[in-house]
């Protein structure tokens, strides 16, 4: 599958899974953990595959991704302490499903179509697979896996740090 249609797969997934919790059913729990596997994962590929490999087409857009991933997980991190009993939980599931809709809409509104014209056919098939075996993997291994601890620093931060920077 194309790197871009993954990507468009999960947040069809993501968003299902958020029309869900905002709910706040009797299994809000699991299906918040289940929400923050996926999500965490998703972050993981676009943030050390797809983004170091697209950078170069929309560097601005990318840069604006990683932004918008690093406060969308300190969202999930909040939302995670508080927990389906806390009285704010629906209030926090509601800013980061606007968080994360605001973030799928962009991506795919600018940076994927243009990552669609910039890559040809066979480069976004590689990438497709190495993401979605990352993503897999990532997955399993659970959100807590790939959420650091600490607020003072994103996974955002640590994968925008970790390449060579665009130049301005």
């Amino acid at each position: 599958m194309k790197a871009t249609h993954l990507l468009e797969q999960q947040h069809r997934h993501i968003e299902n899974l958020f029309s869900q919790l905002i709910r706040v059913p009797p299994d809000a729990l699991a299906l918040l953990v289940d929400l923050a596997d996926h999500w965490v994962a998703h972050m993981a590929i676009e943030q050390n595959l797809f983004y170091p490999a697209v950078r170069k087409v929309k560097p601005e857009a990318v840069a604006e991704s990683y932004e918008q991933h690093a406060v969308a997980e300190y969202a999930l991190k909040r939302l995670l302490v508080a927990g389906p009993h806390d009285k704010t939980f629906k209030a926090k599931a509601t800013v980061l499903k606007e968080l994360v809709e605001r973030h799928v809409e962009e991506e795919e509104r600018d940076l994927l179509l243009a990552v669609e014209a910039a890559m040809n056919e066979e480069q976004l098939q590689a990438l497709g697979r190495q993401m979605q075996a990352n993503y897999d993997a990532a997955v399993a291994a659970g959100y807590q896996t790939g959420l650091p601890k600490t607020y003072g620093q994103t996974s955002a931060d640590v994968a925008m740090n970790r390449g060579p920077r665009p130049s301005a």
